[in-house]
């Protein structure tokens, strides 16, 4: 947990929250779902990130461990999905999608 600022009343968490992709791509995707960007107003936590709609204002460290460990998963998954295509049968399977498109 961070750094309890002294005049900073501590919020109430829910016990776990949950978001998921919506069915249907919302317009101006993909930036309508993920976006960042810097604060004006706090030096301490100066990286506001906004996922589905729900902001979120990081300290710089925070925000490199996040996108360190988004990427590693991506790595992993990348290489799940290239194991799965190594596989003709199971890329038969698979919906035709243009590679310009795919996120390997």
């Amino acid at each position: 947990m961070g750094r309890q600022k002294p005049n900073k009343p501590r919020r109430e968490r829910p016990e776990q929250l949950v978001t998921h992709e919506p069915l249907a791509p919302l317009p101006g995707w993909p930036h309508s779902h993920a976006s960042t960007g810097l604060t004006d107003d706090d030096v301490e936590e100066c990286v506001n990130v906004v996922i589905h709609g729900v902001e979120h204002r990081l300290h710089a460290t925070t925000a490199r461990a996040l996108s360190d460990s988004l990427l590693k998963t991506l790595d992993a998954y990348n290489d799940r999905v290239r194991g799965v295509l190594a596989d003709p049968a199971a890329r038969a399977l698979l919906p035709r999608v243009p590679s310009d498109e795919l996120i390997v």
